[in-house]
């Protein structure tokens, strides 16, 4: 009696079939739910992941420029001396403009 069922038995469709998918559908209202989830949860963690990434750029920013300032010997001011910058050849500027 393999081919036949028992009254009241319930068979389980064949997930690999496209009748069985059918029937064995997921539940649209936690599918709905549970990609709202995700979106909130993936766009909260990319907006953590830039702020910490943006405060790792300050503070090592920072922190080259401590170190920087204390290694390097304060500049004197020129005395006198012009702060004006050299002019450039005009067929420079010229190839620089185009």
């Amino acid at each position: 009696m393999q081919g036949r069922r028992q009254r009241g038995s319930v068979v389980a469709p064949d997930p690999n079939t496209a009748v069985g998918r059918a029937r064995v559908a997921k539940n649209p209202y936690m599918s709905a739910w549970l990609s709202a989830a995700n979106k909130i949860t993936n766009t909260a963690r990319s907006q953590s992941m830039a702020a910490a990434k943006a405060e790792a750029r300050r503070s090592q920013k920072d922190m080259v420029s401590a170190w920087f300032d204390l290694l390097t010997p304060l500049s004197s001011k020129s005395k006198g001396g012009s702060t004006r910058r050299k002019r450039t050849s005009s067929s420079t500027s010229r190839a620089k403009r185009r």
